[in-house]
């Protein structure tokens, strides 16, 4: 305790830039000291947030996962599969396969990776494709946006928005742009919506059994999320590139 106020301390000879980097994008911090006595002298954090903190903070919904969480989740999921520099260096693929209004690819997007993610309900489909593409408008970011039919062997499978983007001009002209893209399917199919090992990571909140039915095989409804994981995780599991890491938070029935 400090000043009344509760801190995580720890001791290090030395903080090197990636160090600071690492210890300014965890989910808890606020800001960062360097202790001295009784002062704490504030030390500059570099986050890897490209955009204004709004994205993942502005939408509001029932059942919507706390930011902080996501936040950890992806972090944890990232730092059990890569090294430091990996990480640092952005161009991962995040994929949530149950994704709801789109927490995850929020704070995906924020970090500069490319989120894609796959939704059944068709109301939260159509609420965070219209979300993102209204952000990117008030913003004013150069981007493009394109809805169309998802098909496998002349079937349907779902309906899919995909949004490109940049956090700057001249990152658009450079044509370096990042992708956030939405399936509305059942997360059973994901596998014909996406391609073997296509991703880098999963990660995805499964309170559904809870707020939403799971879907079975016989199409009836199950309000058990376990049912529908044992079902599930073994088509997200081919969908994860070799050393790729995936993980869910789920619900207790």
């Amino acid at each position: 305790m400090l000043g009344g106020v509760p801190y995580l301390v720890f001791r290090s000879a030395s903080l090197s830039g990636r160090d600071v980097r690492l210890l300014s994008n965890t989910s808890a911090l606020f800001a960062l000291f360097e202790v001295h006595g009784t002062m704490l002298e504030p030390v500059p954090v570099q986050r890897m947030d490209r955009y204004d903190d709004d994205l993942v903070s502005i939408l509001k919904y029932v059942g919507k996962t706390n930011e902080q969480f996501t936040k950890l989740l992806l972090n944890v999921t990232a730092a059990s599969a890569f090294g430091a520099e990996r990480i640092l260096a952005g161009g991962l693929k995040v994929f949530d396969p149950m994704c709801g209004r789109g927490t995850t690819l929020n704070q995906a997007a924020m970090y500069g990776f490319d989120a894609f993610g796959v939704e059944v309900d068709k109301r939260d489909f159509e609420a965070y494709g219209a979300f993102l593409q209204r952000w990117l408008k008030d913003k004013r970011l150069k981007h493009k946006a394109l809805t169309s039919r998802v098909k496998r062997d002349g079937r349907g499978v779902g309906q899919q928005t995909r949004v490109e983007f940049s956090a700057t001009k001249e990152l658009h002209r450079a044509g370096e742009t990042q992708v956030v893209e939405i399936v509305n399917a059942d997360t059973l199919r994901s596998g014909e919506v996406y391609r073997r090992r296509s991703f880098d990571l999963i990660v995805s909140d499964v309170p559904y059994g809870v707020q939403h039915a799971a879907v079975r095989e016989s199409r009836a409804l199950s309000r058990r999320p376990t049912e529908l994981l044992e079902a599930a995780i073994p088509v997200w599991a081919e969908l994860l590139r070799p050393g790729a890491r995936w993980a869910c938070r789920g619900t207790r029935t």
